[in-house]
């Protein structure tokens, strides 16, 4: 048997004891579309299922782009470091190239520490929205509008006590006038009065 048959032979058993390639799940090809399309959130759910269902850490370099591109640095740097942590074989430029994507997460942190730091406080709460609007002002009680007593009816001056009062008056005087004047007049000679009577002789 030659060199170059054993040579073959070789290769065979590698290849028999390796086993037919994996294919990709068709959900990976999706993922990578979502992915170059923009929809990053879409491609990180896929990535996540995934890894749960099969444990592989490439799956996780998968999901760290995802946060990377949605700029979440915390999780992204996470995702990242547990990738490397689980592959402890990456060559040398793969783990350049995951160090570059953290380093650029911790930048992203940093700007929005600064950013949070620099922003002003916010402005304290409005007390006033906290209290209870004001009670519409009771309506003044309406005004009391007593009417006048109605004027007295016109009566006859006859039914007026005064009336008869100063009548009984002017009679009194009438009377006692009359009887003065008839006590006065007495009868001289035959003259019933002093004054028209012309003087008579003895």
């Amino acid at each position: 048997m030659t060199a170059r048959t054993l040579s073959l032979c070789a290769a065979l058993a590698v290849a028999l004891l390796a086993g037919p390639a994996r294919a990709d799940d068709p959900r990976e090809v999706e993922g990578r579309a979502m992915f170059a399309k923009g929809e990053y959130g879409k491609a990180l759910d896929l990535y996540a299922t995934l890894f749960a269902e099969t444990n592989d850490p490439l799956f996780l370099r998968n999901i760290g782009r995802c946060y990377q591109k949605m700029r979440v640095p915390d999780k992204a740097i996470e995702a990242f470091r547990e990738y490397v942590r689980r592959s402890p074989k990456l060559k040398a430029s793969e783990q350049a190239e995951i160090d570059g994507f953290i380093k650029e997460m911790e930048e992203l942190q940093r700007a929005e520490r600064d950013k949070a730091a620099l922003a002003p406080p916010p402005p304290p709460p409005d007390l006033r929205a906290r209290e209870p609007a004001p009670s519409p002002a009771a309506a003044p009680p309406a005004a009391v509008v007593s009417e006048a007593p109605p004027p007295p009816e016109d009566k006859p001056i006859y039914t007026r006590w005064w009336f008869w009062t100063a009548a009984a008056v002017v009679a009194a005087g009438a009377v006692v006038t009359a009887v003065a004047v008839s006590s006065s007049s007495t009868s001289v000679g035959n003259c019933m009065g002093l004054t028209n009577c012309a003087r008579v002789k003895n």
